[in-house]
Protein backbone atom coordinates (compact mmCIF):
# COMPACT_ATOMS: atom_id res chain seq x y z
CA UNK A 1 0.00 0.00 0.00
CA UNK A 2 1.32 3.06 -0.91
CA UNK A 3 0.73 6.36 1.04
CA UNK A 4 1.34 10.00 0.78
CA UNK A 5 -0.46 13.19 2.50
CA UNK A 6 -1.82 15.61 0.51
CA UNK A 7 -3.82 18.64 1.07
CA UNK A 8 -7.17 20.10 0.09
CA UNK A 9 -8.31 24.13 -0.39
CA UNK A 10 -9.36 24.64 3.05
CA UNK A 11 -6.54 23.24 4.21
CA UNK A 12 -7.15 20.04 5.91
CA UNK A 13 -4.65 17.51 5.38
CA UNK A 14 -5.78 14.38 3.47
CA UNK A 15 -4.16 10.62 3.23
CA UNK A 16 -4.48 9.07 -0.41
CA UNK A 17 -4.73 5.33 -0.11
CA UNK A 18 -4.16 2.77 -3.31
CA UNK A 19 -5.48 -0.48 -2.09
CA UNK A 20 -4.01 -3.66 -4.29
CA UNK A 21 -6.33 -6.10 -3.71
CA UNK A 22 -5.91 -8.86 -5.67
CA UNK A 23 -7.45 -12.21 -6.73
CA UNK A 24 -11.05 -11.03 -5.65
CA UNK A 25 -13.88 -11.96 -6.83
CA UNK A 26 -16.75 -9.46 -7.34
CA UNK A 27 -19.79 -9.97 -4.55
CA UNK A 28 -21.71 -6.05 -5.39
CA UNK A 29 -21.66 -4.29 -8.38
CA UNK A 30 -20.47 -0.19 -8.15
CA UNK A 31 -22.74 1.45 -5.73
CA UNK A 32 -23.20 4.65 -4.87
CA UNK A 33 -24.09 5.71 -1.06
CA UNK A 34 -26.45 8.92 -2.61
CA UNK A 35 -30.16 6.88 -2.00
CA UNK A 36 -33.21 8.69 -0.67
CA UNK A 37 -34.88 7.49 2.25
CA UNK A 38 -37.96 7.85 4.56
CA UNK A 39 -38.73 7.09 7.89
CA UNK A 40 -42.24 7.94 9.87
CA UNK A 41 -41.95 7.80 13.79
CA UNK A 42 -44.00 7.91 16.73
CA UNK A 43 -43.12 9.83 19.85
CA UNK A 44 -45.00 8.59 23.15
CA UNK A 45 -45.82 11.44 25.81
CA UNK A 46 -44.52 9.70 29.05
CA UNK A 47 -44.53 13.08 31.01
CA UNK A 48 -47.62 13.23 32.59
CA UNK A 49 -48.47 16.52 31.47
CA UNK A 50 -50.20 17.67 27.80
CA UNK A 51 -47.58 18.98 25.55
CA UNK A 52 -48.26 20.89 22.63
CA UNK A 53 -44.97 21.30 21.32
CA UNK A 54 -42.17 18.66 20.01
CA UNK A 55 -38.59 19.58 18.64
CA UNK A 56 -36.30 17.32 16.83
CA UNK A 57 -33.12 17.34 15.41
CA UNK A 58 -31.60 14.86 12.81
CA UNK A 59 -28.30 14.16 12.07
CA UNK A 60 -29.54 14.66 8.27
CA UNK A 61 -31.22 17.55 6.75
CA UNK A 62 -35.01 16.36 6.38
CA UNK A 63 -38.16 17.44 4.68
CA UNK A 64 -41.41 17.13 6.65
CA UNK A 65 -43.97 14.88 4.93
CA UNK A 66 -46.56 14.50 7.40
CA UNK A 67 -46.66 15.63 11.41
CA UNK A 68 -50.16 14.65 13.22
CA UNK A 69 -51.57 16.56 15.41
CA UNK A 70 -49.30 19.22 14.37
CA UNK A 71 -50.18 21.64 11.85
CA UNK A 72 -47.16 24.14 12.27
CA UNK A 73 -43.09 23.17 11.54
CA UNK A 74 -41.27 25.78 11.66
CA UNK A 75 -37.70 24.13 11.13
CA UNK A 76 -36.29 24.95 7.00
CA UNK A 77 -37.69 22.36 4.33
CA UNK A 78 -34.27 20.20 4.15
CA UNK A 79 -32.96 21.37 7.63
CA UNK A 80 -32.16 19.21 10.99
CA UNK A 81 -34.54 21.23 13.43
CA UNK A 82 -38.06 21.38 13.08
CA UNK A 83 -40.23 22.52 15.89
CA UNK A 84 -43.96 21.19 15.65
CA UNK A 85 -46.71 23.43 17.31
CA UNK A 86 -50.47 23.40 16.76
CA UNK A 87 -51.47 21.07 18.20
CA UNK A 88 -51.95 18.90 21.66
CA UNK A 89 -50.84 15.79 22.63
CA UNK A 90 -52.40 15.01 26.18
CA UNK A 91 -50.88 13.20 29.04
CA UNK A 92 -51.05 9.29 29.15
CA UNK A 93 -54.32 8.35 30.23
CA UNK A 94 -55.05 6.07 33.42
CA UNK A 95 -55.03 2.36 32.49
CA UNK A 96 -54.58 3.50 28.71
CA UNK A 97 -51.72 3.64 26.20
CA UNK A 98 -50.05 6.80 25.91
CA UNK A 99 -50.80 9.60 23.74
CA UNK A 100 -48.61 9.89 20.78
CA UNK A 101 -47.81 12.33 17.54
CA UNK A 102 -46.85 10.56 14.33
CA UNK A 103 -44.35 12.46 12.10
CA UNK A 104 -42.50 11.63 8.70
CA UNK A 105 -39.15 12.29 7.81
CA UNK A 106 -38.31 12.04 4.00
CA UNK A 107 -34.02 12.49 3.20
CA UNK A 108 -31.66 12.59 0.44
CA UNK A 109 -30.02 10.06 2.44
CA UNK A 110 -31.01 6.54 3.32
CA UNK A 111 -29.68 6.94 6.84
CA UNK A 112 -32.51 9.08 9.26
CA UNK A 113 -31.21 9.24 13.01
CA UNK A 114 -32.14 11.55 15.71
CA UNK A 115 -29.21 13.37 17.49
CA UNK A 116 -28.28 12.38 20.97
CA UNK A 117 -30.48 13.91 23.57
CA UNK A 118 -32.08 15.48 19.85
CA UNK A 119 -36.04 15.29 20.90
CA UNK A 120 -38.02 16.72 23.43
CA UNK A 121 -41.89 17.57 24.27
CA UNK A 122 -42.64 21.17 25.35
CA UNK A 123 -45.37 23.31 26.55
CA UNK A 124 -45.84 26.97 25.64
CA UNK A 125 -42.43 27.18 24.91
CA UNK A 126 -41.29 25.75 27.85
CA UNK A 127 -39.77 21.80 28.11
CA UNK A 128 -41.58 18.91 29.84
CA UNK A 129 -39.35 16.06 30.86
CA UNK A 130 -36.06 15.04 30.25
CA UNK A 131 -34.59 15.12 26.30
CA UNK A 132 -34.20 11.61 24.50
CA UNK A 133 -32.50 10.42 21.93
CA UNK A 134 -33.04 7.46 19.34
CA UNK A 135 -33.61 4.22 21.44
CA UNK A 136 -33.13 0.30 21.39
CA UNK A 137 -30.82 0.81 17.96
CA UNK A 138 -27.97 -1.36 17.17
CA UNK A 139 -26.46 -2.57 13.79
CA UNK A 140 -26.73 -6.15 13.26
CA UNK A 141 -23.08 -7.53 11.70
CA UNK A 142 -23.37 -10.96 9.92
CA UNK A 143 -19.32 -12.57 8.93
CA UNK A 144 -18.01 -16.25 8.69
CA UNK A 145 -18.91 -18.98 6.21
CA UNK A 146 -22.23 -20.60 6.09
CA UNK A 147 -24.97 -20.89 8.87
CA UNK A 148 -25.02 -23.81 10.67
CA UNK A 149 -29.04 -23.24 11.81
CA UNK A 150 -28.88 -22.65 14.97
CA UNK A 151 -28.16 -18.95 15.32
CA UNK A 152 -31.55 -17.19 17.00
CA UNK A 153 -32.11 -13.91 17.44
CA UNK A 154 -35.13 -12.48 19.97
CA UNK A 155 -36.72 -9.01 18.60
CA UNK A 156 -39.37 -6.99 20.20
CA UNK A 157 -41.09 -3.52 20.12
CA UNK A 158 -45.05 -2.19 20.50
CA UNK A 159 -45.73 -5.11 22.58
CA UNK A 160 -44.77 -7.44 20.00
CA UNK A 161 -42.02 -10.10 19.83
CA UNK A 162 -40.52 -12.43 18.18
CA UNK A 163 -37.53 -14.89 17.17
CA UNK A 164 -35.21 -15.00 13.98
CA UNK A 165 -33.40 -18.44 13.50
CA UNK A 166 -30.94 -18.61 11.02
CA UNK A 167 -30.89 -21.06 7.93
CA UNK A 168 -28.82 -24.03 7.50
CA UNK A 169 -26.07 -23.02 4.65
CA UNK A 170 -27.32 -19.54 3.86
CA UNK A 171 -24.82 -16.98 3.00
CA UNK A 172 -23.81 -14.27 5.48
CA UNK A 173 -25.14 -12.15 2.70
CA UNK A 174 -28.90 -14.18 2.81
CA UNK A 175 -28.75 -13.86 6.75
CA UNK A 176 -28.45 -10.18 6.83
CA UNK A 177 -31.22 -10.07 3.55
CA UNK A 178 -33.48 -12.76 5.37
CA UNK A 179 -33.53 -10.76 9.02
CA UNK A 180 -34.42 -7.45 6.98
CA UNK A 181 -37.17 -9.50 5.76
CA UNK A 182 -37.67 -11.03 9.55
CA UNK A 183 -37.91 -6.88 10.69
CA UNK A 184 -40.41 -6.37 7.87
CA UNK A 185 -42.99 -8.50 9.31
CA UNK A 186 -43.32 -5.66 12.33
CA UNK A 187 -45.79 -3.53 10.74
CA UNK A 188 -48.57 -0.62 12.58
CA UNK A 189 -51.37 -1.17 10.40
CA UNK A 190 -52.92 1.59 11.46
CA UNK A 191 -50.63 4.18 10.94
CA UNK A 192 -48.97 2.79 8.19
CA UNK A 193 -45.72 2.49 9.29
CA UNK A 194 -42.36 -0.11 9.51
CA UNK A 195 -42.23 -0.34 13.89
CA UNK A 196 -38.81 -1.28 12.68
CA UNK A 197 -36.79 1.05 10.59
CA UNK A 198 -33.91 -1.69 8.85
CA UNK A 199 -31.30 0.23 6.81
CA UNK A 200 -28.48 -1.55 5.37
CA UNK A 201 -25.40 -0.28 5.68
CA UNK A 202 -23.41 -3.28 3.14
CA UNK A 203 -24.24 -6.61 2.15
CA UNK A 204 -23.55 -7.90 6.04
CA UNK A 205 -24.50 -5.18 7.85
CA UNK A 206 -28.39 -3.50 9.07
CA UNK A 207 -28.76 -0.46 10.90
CA UNK A 208 -31.94 -1.40 13.06
CA UNK A 209 -33.75 1.65 14.73
CA UNK A 210 -37.26 1.74 16.68
CA UNK A 211 -39.70 3.93 15.14
CA UNK A 212 -41.69 3.92 18.93
CA UNK A 213 -39.91 6.41 20.91
CA UNK A 214 -40.20 7.97 24.57
CA UNK A 215 -41.79 4.51 26.32
CA UNK A 216 -39.11 2.35 27.80
CA UNK A 217 -42.05 -0.23 27.69
CA UNK A 218 -42.45 -0.70 23.72
CA UNK A 219 -39.05 0.66 22.52
CA UNK A 220 -37.10 -1.67 20.34
CA UNK A 221 -35.06 -4.35 21.80
CA UNK A 222 -32.73 -6.98 20.12
CA UNK A 223 -30.96 -9.58 22.13
CA UNK A 224 -28.55 -13.19 20.48
CA UNK A 225 -30.56 -15.55 22.13
CA UNK A 226 -27.93 -18.42 20.91
CA UNK A 227 -24.89 -17.79 18.78
CA UNK A 228 -24.94 -19.57 14.85
CA UNK A 229 -22.22 -22.15 14.76
CA UNK A 230 -21.02 -21.10 11.26
CA UNK A 231 -21.57 -17.44 11.23
CA UNK A 232 -20.20 -14.65 13.69
CA UNK A 233 -23.53 -12.35 14.50
CA UNK A 234 -22.97 -9.60 16.48
CA UNK A 235 -24.79 -6.37 17.82
CA UNK A 236 -22.50 -3.24 17.44
CA UNK A 237 -23.41 0.33 19.07
CA UNK A 238 -25.35 2.42 16.50
CA UNK A 239 -23.56 5.65 17.62
CA UNK A 240 -20.17 6.17 19.25
CA UNK A 241 -20.13 9.99 18.27
CA UNK A 242 -17.96 9.84 15.21
CA UNK A 243 -19.05 8.39 11.99
CA UNK A 244 -17.38 7.28 8.38
CA UNK A 245 -19.25 7.57 5.18
CA UNK A 246 -17.64 6.64 1.78
CA UNK A 247 -18.29 9.20 -1.17
CA UNK A 248 -17.28 7.73 -4.94
CA UNK A 249 -18.20 4.34 -6.04
CA UNK A 250 -16.43 0.91 -6.17
CA UNK A 251 -14.31 0.22 -8.19
CA UNK A 252 -12.61 4.25 -8.56
CA UNK A 253 -11.41 6.79 -6.78
CA UNK A 254 -13.15 7.14 -3.01
CA UNK A 255 -13.52 9.76 -0.09
CA UNK A 256 -13.30 8.07 3.64
CA UNK A 257 -14.97 10.73 5.55
CA UNK A 258 -14.89 10.63 9.62
CA UNK A 259 -16.91 13.07 11.09
CA UNK A 260 -17.12 14.04 15.01
CA UNK A 261 -14.47 13.36 16.07
CA UNK A 262 -12.61 15.73 18.57
CA UNK A 263 -11.08 18.84 16.73
CA UNK A 264 -6.90 17.71 16.26
CA UNK A 265 -7.43 14.84 17.23
CA UNK A 266 -5.69 12.00 15.56
CA UNK A 267 -7.71 9.58 13.58
CA UNK A 268 -6.68 6.57 12.07
CA UNK A 269 -8.14 4.13 9.12
CA UNK A 270 -7.73 0.19 8.68
CA UNK A 271 -9.60 -2.12 6.06
CA UNK A 272 -9.68 -5.82 5.93
CA UNK A 273 -11.57 -8.51 3.89
CA UNK A 274 -13.02 -9.93 6.80
CA UNK A 275 -15.07 -8.07 9.40
CA UNK A 276 -14.74 -10.21 12.21
CA UNK A 277 -13.40 -8.21 15.24
CA UNK A 278 -9.48 -9.36 16.61
CA UNK A 279 -7.35 -6.42 15.66
CA UNK A 280 -6.14 -3.68 18.76
CA UNK A 281 -5.93 -0.21 17.71
CA UNK A 282 -2.90 1.09 18.35
CA UNK A 283 -3.08 3.30 21.38
CA UNK A 284 -6.10 2.35 22.97
CA UNK A 285 -5.49 -0.34 25.20
CA UNK A 286 -8.43 -2.92 25.10
CA UNK A 287 -9.96 -1.25 22.00
CA UNK A 288 -10.33 -3.86 18.74
CA UNK A 289 -11.40 -2.53 14.97
CA UNK A 290 -14.04 -4.90 14.30
CA UNK A 291 -12.16 -6.07 11.68
CA UNK A 292 -9.68 -9.52 11.59
CA UNK A 293 -5.97 -9.13 10.54
CA UNK A 294 -6.84 -5.57 9.68
CA UNK A 295 -3.97 -2.85 8.17
CA UNK A 296 -3.47 0.82 9.05
CA UNK A 297 -4.29 3.16 5.92
CA UNK A 298 -3.00 6.01 8.06
CA UNK A 299 -3.50 8.44 10.83
CA UNK A 300 -4.54 11.91 10.14
CA UNK A 301 -5.58 14.85 12.50
CA UNK A 302 -9.22 16.04 12.51
CA UNK A 303 -9.62 19.52 11.19
CA UNK A 304 -11.08 22.75 13.35
CA UNK A 305 -14.68 20.65 12.13
CA UNK A 306 -13.70 17.35 13.77
CA UNK A 307 -13.40 15.77 10.16
CA UNK A 308 -10.72 13.80 8.75
CA UNK A 309 -10.92 12.19 5.50
CA UNK A 310 -9.11 9.59 3.08
CA UNK A 311 -8.89 9.37 -0.09
CA UNK A 312 -7.57 6.56 -2.83
CA UNK A 313 -8.47 4.16 -5.17
CA UNK A 314 -10.50 1.02 -5.03
CA UNK A 315 -9.15 -1.45 -7.72
CA UNK A 316 -12.84 -4.14 -8.86
CA UNK A 317 -11.06 -7.05 -6.94
CA UNK A 318 -12.08 -5.55 -3.54
CA UNK A 319 -15.68 -4.21 -4.63
CA UNK A 320 -17.92 -6.53 -1.97
CA UNK A 321 -14.83 -7.29 0.14
CA UNK A 322 -13.60 -4.23 1.76
CA UNK A 323 -14.38 -3.40 4.96
CA UNK A 324 -12.72 -0.22 6.53
CA UNK A 325 -13.17 1.29 9.91
CA UNK A 326 -11.77 4.52 11.45
CA UNK A 327 -10.95 5.12 14.55
CA UNK A 328 -10.23 8.57 16.90
CA UNK A 329 -7.49 8.38 19.40
CA UNK A 330 -8.60 11.11 21.42
CA UNK A 331 -11.66 8.99 22.77
CA UNK A 332 -10.69 5.54 21.70
CA UNK A 333 -13.90 5.02 19.82
CA UNK A 334 -14.65 3.56 16.81
CA UNK A 335 -17.22 4.43 13.43
CA UNK A 336 -19.05 1.69 12.42
CA UNK A 337 -17.97 -0.69 10.09
CA UNK A 338 -18.74 0.15 6.19
CA UNK A 339 -18.36 -1.99 3.68
CA UNK A 340 -17.34 -1.44 0.00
Amino acid sequence: MARHLTSNAHGARMHSMVLALLGASVLLSATSLSLAGSRKIRFQNKTGQDVNDLHVETKQGVTITSKSPFTRDSGVSGGSKHDFSDGTVAKEPVGGPPNEAVIEFDSGSPDITIKKDGWWWTKDGDRVGDKHSDTGGAVLSCAGGQAFGDGLVYVSIDHREGFFQTQRGATPELTTQMFADFCSSFFDVVNEMPLIQCTPLDPRQLELLGNVLGNPETALQIQIVHPDGGQSLELLPIDTGIELAIQGTCPGRISAIVTNAVPGSPVILAYSLNDRSGTPVPGCAGVQFSLRNATIVGQVPADLNGTAIFRGNVPQAACGRLKLQASEQARCVLTRVVGL
